[in-house]
């Protein structure tokens, strides 16, 4: 089962974290609108999660996330943040699956996440393929 103090632990983590700096506006209400998306999806996944994570980020940064994706990959005082926030949010998201998956895991998949999706950003790409690219560079 999962630890639900695992978040008391990343949320304790993430203030000390941003003691120098904090979020702009633009980018917290996008972290709230990927949040919602994938939070208010009423079809769960458990065997899956990280995989419908990623897929429903892929959707949201090619449509109105693409500034948060900006922002993380050209912003160095937002990227820790923006990794922190998603991590959290996907942290809250495996309570709702009943899933553990480690801290280091986590932000692995996060990391191929935005490298993967840096490199196929001006490619027209099938989104099955990356997924599954995302998949691959996990199990590495």
């Amino acid at each position: 089962m999962f630890n639900q103090n695992k978040i008391i632990i990343f949320n304790n983590r993430k203030n000390n974290c941003s003691k120098n700096y904090t979020l702009p506006m633009h980018d917290q209400k996008l972290l709230k609108q990927f949040q919602s998306s994938l939070l208010d999806d009423i079809t769960y996944y458990p065997f899956h999660p990280l995989r419908h994570i990623n897929k429903t980020f892929v959707r949201f940064i090619s449509t109105s996330g693409k500034p948060l994706f900006n922002d993380f990959v050209y912003h160095l005082q937002t990227r820790e943040l923006i990794l922190n926030d998603l991590i959290l949010i996907s942290y809250k998201y495996l309570v709702r699956n009943k899933a553990n998956i480690a801290y280091s895991d986590l932000r692995k998949n996060w990391v191929n996440v935005f490298n993967l999706s840096f490199c196929t950003n001006d490619i027209k790409f099938n989104k099955e393929a990356l997924l599954n690219k995302i998949n691959e560079a996990n199990k590495m």
